[in-house]
């Protein structure tokens, strides 16, 4: 039995990802898919568009066989967190032969040399990369200014499996499917895992293509991005939604819009208004993302506005909009530096939530109970005999991110979403 392994968002699911489950299948010839999915809450800082049983059936009628909840202190952070999350929870159920990740090439090399270098941190990059946050520029472009003058002054195409130039190295850091497939690579590294890194090369528009592409355009396929599909749902439910969305989930968007979703970020601006003002005196550093500048910059900017103008206002050349995002989210949340700092251990503190599986997968599942060196979560109530210390306080994290989620989703639409202890996994049954 071969099984790979996909790490995602799924926010919304669409034609690319369910491309990229056949993909992943055909290329490495597996026989189950298993995703680590973010939960209610993602990697750009703001709430997911859907609840996270809503886009675990969808994938899951789209060609996933196993979906497991990445906990949300993973979920909101860094790409190199996020990822390192992600991959220390496929690598530790023992099962998992292949790990799989969309990237703007589908060329794999490019990204495990520049993992690599990245991995081992030579002096002379550390110094650039030194030099380069100190005159003011963000993390990811002090990171490409360091790799690139580092490999102009060092050239290291020689320690390279393949013929690779700087260049083509330096071009892997340009987009931000690939960003992540590096720091997919970094974890493998940094977990001695010997889970096989495959690359599938993305068919849409892009990874922050805003508008969905004109069908009469040439060369029209129907795959498109989920930033294209949120700004959709942020207005309506158009007909030409059925284009980019495989069908089933296209029903079931159908089916709950205007009832359950979409949420938005702004649906976070009450929550961050009275966290912020609770706690202005004190002030915010404890929180992960936020430094002493950050934290002076917060308390000092008027917290009158919504969740989107306030990350706006907090951006500047050498804080990114994701980066502010992901630190105020984390203040509602209430996700401590301390807190995320423990689970970064080696080996990674996590444990793996089923929040969904297809009965023709029994098998699989049994693997995993079998085989992971880590707590299997079939049912919150029965967590208690199972996780202790780290993994227990990350579920209490994960318990109240969803009742968050929930009560949003009620004072919005009025509609109240079981709670994580009534909600048993999603069980796709024989087709």
């Amino acid at each position: 039995m071969k099984t790979v392994g996909i790490i995602a968002e799924y926010n919304p699911f669409h034609n690319g990802h369910a491309y990229q489950i056949e993909q992943a299948k055909k290329v490495t010839g597996a026989d189950f898919c298993v995703v680590v999915m973010s939960g209610n809450f993602v990697q750009r800082g703001t709430v997911s568009v859907m609840d996270k049983y809503i886009r675990t059936k969808a994938a899951l009628s789209s060609g996933a066989d196993l979906v497991l909840e990445l906990p949300v202190r993973f979920a909101t952070a860094s790409a190199e967190i996020f990822a390192l999350g992600g991959v220390a929870l496929l690598h530790q159920l023992n099962c998992i032969d292949f790990i799989c990740f969309g990237s703007e090439t589908g060329d794999i090399e490019p990204l495990k040399a520049a993992a690599a270098l990245l991995y081992e941190e030579p002096p002379l990059y550390r110094q650039y990369l030194k030099q380069y946050i100190k005159e003011g520029n963000s993390f990811p472009a002090a990171r490409k200014m360091a790799m690139s003058s580092f490999l102009s002054s060092e050239p290291v195409s020689a320690q390279w499996e393949s013929p690779l130039t700087a260049e083509t190295v330096l071009d892997s850091l340009n987009t931000p499917n690939n960003l992540l497939g590096i720091e997919y690579c970094k974890a493998l590294l940094r977990l001695k895992s010997t889970m096989i890194p495959v690359a599938v090369k993305r068919m849409d528009a892009g990874y922050h293509a805003k508008d969905l592409p004109d069908p009469k355009q040439e060369g029209h396929i129907n795959m498109t991005s989920a930033t294209s599909l949120r700004k959709v749902l942020d207005h309506s439910f158009r007909d030409d939604f059925s284009l980019y969305v495989p069908e089933t989930a296209y029903h079931l968007y159908k089916s709950l819009f205007q009832v359950c979703f979409p949420i938005q970020p702004d649906d976070l601006s009450s929550l961050l208004l009275y966290k912020l003002r609770l706690e202005q005196s004190a002030g915010y550093t404890a929180y992960a993302d936020v430094s002493d500048e950050l934290s002076n910059k917060i308390r000092q900017n008027t917290v009158s506005e919504t969740f989107s103008e306030f990350s706006a206002s907090l951006k500047s050349k050498d804080l990114t909009l994701t980066r502010c995002q992901r630190a105020l989210l984390h203040i509602v949340l209430g996700i401590t530096k301390d807190n995320l700092n423990q689970s970064l251990q080696t080996p990674v503190d996590t444990y793996a939530r089923l929040l969904g599986f297809k009965k023709t997968s029994s098998v699989l599942l049994r693997s995993i109970a079998d085989n992971a060196s880590i707590p299997l979560v079939t049912k919150v109530a029965d967590a208690a005999s199972v996780l202790s210390g780290i993994s227990k306080q990350m579920l209490t994290e994960d318990l109240f991110a969803a009742d968050l989620y929930r009560s949003l989703v009620c004072q919005k639409f009025g509609f109240r979403l079981l709670d994580e202890y009534r909600t048993g996994p999603v069980i796709l049954p024989d087709a």
